[in-house]
């Protein structure tokens, strides 16, 4: 911890209106020691923090909890510092828990040390959780937890997961509330659709349309969009979902049709080579 990173935190510390807790999940893996070692200095800097053992359970990864809604599995030190602050700061005194998803939906942010992005993005993630009761925050570092972050597909930093959507780099608030009451729904709205498959997870909206058994409406919205790349990627699912489910396929014909007259000459023949 630097002196700056100290001082940031005698600052915080002389802010607080009241006591603080946070709870520690130690395991047996190595990258529990750095993060014990984070809080043992942390208590010193903060005497009023109240610092407690955790119980994960058996498929707990190491993590420093701020409340019931609020995982670090980082050391966060740096630029990384200020948003795990307001973190603790909005779980004030409320007991830690191992966030274990039974509590809300869990968004995951995964970071690395220096990345000049990450921050701001774990920031908004925190601001964000600390408004909406509905959600849960598990912070990752992926250099510190490699084999989380490949078993999660996670290529490149900040990248942010909240079931099966996934932003990589700059994420908006929106985007995720959006996506949340698409969870909660159990429909997914064209906005949602259209960045899944911008990041590539066009088979995961496949996936949810059968589990799901229906098409979201707002699908047939993608298939007839201007832009190449977005019908491109809304055909191939749509070409997918006849070959696996074709009666899910034949139910969007009816709305597919009904856009074809107003479309652009372009646009129909897409339409065409969809419905045949």
């Amino acid at each position: 911890m630097t002196p700056t990173d100290e001082e940031r935190i005698r600052v915080f510390a002389g802010q607080l209106k009241g006591p603080v807790r946070l709870g520690l999940i130690s395991t047996g893996d190595p990258q529990t020691a750095p993060l014990a070692a984070f809080c043992d200095r942390l208590q010193d800097l903060i005497p009023w923090l109240q610092l407690t053992p955790v119980d994960g359970g058996r498929t707990a990864a190491p993590a420093i909890a701020a409340g019931r809604r609020f995982l670090f599995h980082e050391v966060p030190q740096g630029p990384a510092l200020p948003p795990f602050l307001k973190a603790v700061a909005a779980a004030g005194e409320e007991a830690p828990t191992a966030a274990d998803g039974t509590g809300g939906a869990a968004l995951e942010v995964f970071v690395v040390p220096g990345c000049p992005f990450c921050p701001g993005v774990v920031d908004q993630a925190v601001d964000l959780v600390a408004r909406d009761a509905r959600l849960l925050l598990a912070v990752w570092d992926a250099g510190l937890f490699p084999e989380k972050a490949a078993a999660s597909g996670v290529r490149s930093v900040p990248t942010v997961l909240l079931g099966t959507f996934r932003w990589t780099g700059a994420v908006s608030t929106f985007e995720i509330r959006e996506a949340l009451e698409s969870l909660e729904k159990g429909e997914l709205g064209a906005g949602a659709m259209e960045r899944m498959i911008k990041e590539g997870q066009a088979f995961d909206m496949l996936r949810l349309f059968q589990e799901r058994g229906t098409v979201a409406p707002a699908f047939v919205e993608l298939l007839t969009h201007p832009l190449l790349p977005l019908r491109l990627g809304a055909m191939a699912v749509m070409e997918t979902l006849a070959e696996r489910a074709p009666e899910l396929a034949r139910g969007v014909l009816p709305s597919l049709w009904e856009g074809f007259g107003a479309a652009e000459n372009v646009v129909k023949g897409d339409i065409l080579n969809v419905i045949g």
